[in-house]
């Protein structure tokens, strides 16, 4: 097949005809389709300088036709099902889909067809060609994501929708933003101003590997944070692109910025904590007395108003117990729940968080770290320590989302780290990120059920800049994109690397900072 898509669609079929976009082009489409035409329209209309009017009615030769086959309902998840068709002749372009966030998904396909100066932020000159073919396409798994860490080092709002805007073309589903950290608060909480005020400034930053000793720092202050109308903004911008946006506030751990703002957050009130400067894991988490939990529902309720996402995540991971098992307060606060050991206290805590949730009508997720049998039936976890999680949350019923770090964590060196820009550890070239297997045959049937899909994690200890970041996210997340969206059907790697190279015409019309293809 000499087409070249990523991700790969699972049926596609030349027909030898060609379609010409032109001035008099015209996109048709009506009722909840409209969305996806408007969004057509303005992808398009850039490059060619080409009005491209949305009309309904009879269709003409030259018009683009745009049609919700489906009911458009999202399912309990909040996904929706993303089944499209699209057929190109050369008298004109249909594509129908189960959903309008199947005809975006289909949208994309269209555009990798069109010459890759489709892609440029300014008018170009170009023949609007795109080859006459049928593609009948779907996804494998519902979740289709990448988390970005805007806590330890943080990206501003063009930034990150610059990234959704990319992980859109590669048709993933989810965008999930790591708000909260021991290095830094990064959203606006109005009932607790001094989570921002003083939360989201450290007064230095690490300089090297959090390895090499004795540590040096830069000595310069670093902050940042998202206002309430800078997150409105970002998930209206992602909503466009029929991409969830899910939002991490980690408790009880990672915690240290939120404790230095309120202290009495903490265990040790009468200890000033300030914003962490180092990487690694803080002994310092929250209380779990009652207050602290009111406070932190509290927070959520904003967090649930900010976030239409059917999924809000309490993060949960890295909880280091050594705090609650000498602090008295917090012994006493186990004796009047019954509770014998530390690590049921946390699930008591991050239950707490999950029922609140649910009252909302949200459903919880975490890391692996909370699941636990008494958590909310409808709450999920992210998989990152291994197939003996997925096999737990099979027995439990409970959802999982796969982010093993062998081979989503885009954060680790993609070769020898001699050439490459500083970075946590690991070893993830691309090959063997496209080596992932999401329903990985050795699951049983009941494991593969509780999966939801995968995504990357780009933690930002070690991505300072937007560039750094899109070097560590590309051509990865490509390769992400295809195995999520196909599993077991991909056409392997060589032919996917074959299709990559063509995709980098599209990442130099956007300027983006993908590593260099070996």
């Amino acid at each position: 097949m000499s087409l070249s898509i990523i991700p790969q669609p699972r049926k596609i079929a030349e027909n030898g005809e060609f379609f010409q976009l032109k001035p008099t082009t015209r996109i048709i489409a009506e009722g909840t389709a409209l969305p996806a035409a408007e969004l057509l329209a303005e992808y398009l209309r850039t490059s060619t300088g080409y009005e491209l009017p949305i009309a309904s009615g009879t269709l003409q030769p030259g018009d683009l036709c745009l049609e919700v086959t489906g009911s458009d309902s999202a399912d309990e998840y909040g996904f929706y099902d993303e089944t499209y068709r699209l057929e190109i002749t050369a008298q004109g372009v249909k594509l129908s889909g189960a959903s309008c966030a199947a005809l975006i998904r289909g949208i994309q396909t269209l555009r990798q067809l069109l010459p890759a100066e489709i892609y440029a932020s300014s008018k170009q000159e170009a023949e609007w060609t795109a080859p006459g073919c049928v593609v009948e396409d779907s996804p494998s798994v519902r979740w289709r994501g990448v988390m970005i860490d805007v806590s330890r080092h943080f990206f501003p709002v063009a930034q990150v929708c610059r990234m959704i805007e990319l992980a859109a073309q590669l048709k993933l589903s989810v965008v999930h933003l790591h708000l909260t950290d021991d290095q830094g608060w990064r959203l606006e909480i109005k009932k607790y101003p001094k989570l921002t005020e003083v939360g989201s400034i450290r007064k230095r930053t690490i300089v090297g590997h959090y390895w090499d000793k004795p540590w040096k720092y830069d000595e310069t202050p670093y902050g940042g944070f998202f206002t309430q109308e800078d997150i409105k903004a970002i998930v209206a911008f992602a909503a466009k692109r029929r991409i969830m946006v899910v939002p991490e506030i980690d408790m009880p751990g990672h915690m240290v910025a939120a404790i230095a703002a309120y202290p009495e957050l903490g265990n040790y009130p009468q200890h000033q904590l300030e914003v962490r400067d180092c990487w690694g894991i803080s002994y310092n988490i929250l209380s779990p007395k009652p207050e602290t939990i009111a406070f932190m529902k509290d927070v959520l309720a904003e967090v649930v108003e900010l976030f239409p996402a059917k999924f809000i995540d309490i993060g949960g991971d890295e909880a280091l117990k050594y705090e609650w098992e000498i602090c008295k307060e917090v012994q006493e606060v186990m004796h009047a729940q019954g509770i014998k050991k530390e690590s049921e206290l946390q699930h008591y805590f991050t239950n707490e968080m999950g029922n609140f949730l649910a009252s909302k009508g949200r459903r919880t997720i975490g890391w692996d770290d909370i699941l636990n049998p008494e958590m909310p039936a409808d709450a999920a976890v992210m998989n990152w320590h291994g197939a003996d999680i997925i096999k737990e949350a099979a027995r439990i019923n409970r959802k999982v989302v796969l982010t093993p770090h062998e081979f989503t964590y885009f954060d680790y060196y993609q070769a020898d780290p001699k050439h490459e820009p500083l970075g946590i550890g690991g070893d993830l070239p691309l090959e063997k990120v496209y080596r992932f297997e999401p329903l990985d045959s050795h699951y049983s049937d009941a494991e593969k059920a509780t999966i939801l899909g995968a995504q990357a994690q780009l933690w930002a200890e070690y991505i300072p800049t937007p560039e750094h970041q899109e070097y560590m996210a590309f051509p990865r997340l490509c390769a992400l994109a295809e195995k999520t969206w196909l599993c077991g059907a991909t056409p392997g790697y060589a032919n996917f690397h074959k299709r990559l190279a063509n995709y980098y015409d599209i990442f130099a019309q956007q300027h983006v900072n993908a590593r260099p293809l070996e």
